[in-house]
């Protein structure tokens, strides 16, 4: 999957606070599997474009 458009994906569950994007850690998971792409694809794209990881499952964010 190209990087424009897996961002697109992760933009589109994300939610704002105080001028911040976010995504939910099982979002994050949820995209991955739905599209065939490893989790830590979505945690690049997520740092690459200033998206936190909220929620996480691991207690790593």
């Amino acid at each position: 999957m190209e990087k424009e458009a897996l961002i697109t994906l992760i933009r589109e569950k994300t939610t704002q606070k105080d001028g911040k994007e976010y995504l939910a850690c099982e979002d994050a998971l949820i995209l991955a599997e739905k599209h065939g792409v490893k989790p830590g694809q979505i945690g690049k794209a997520c740092n690459e474009e200033k998206i936190k990881i909220k929620h996480c499952q691991l207690g790593c964010f």
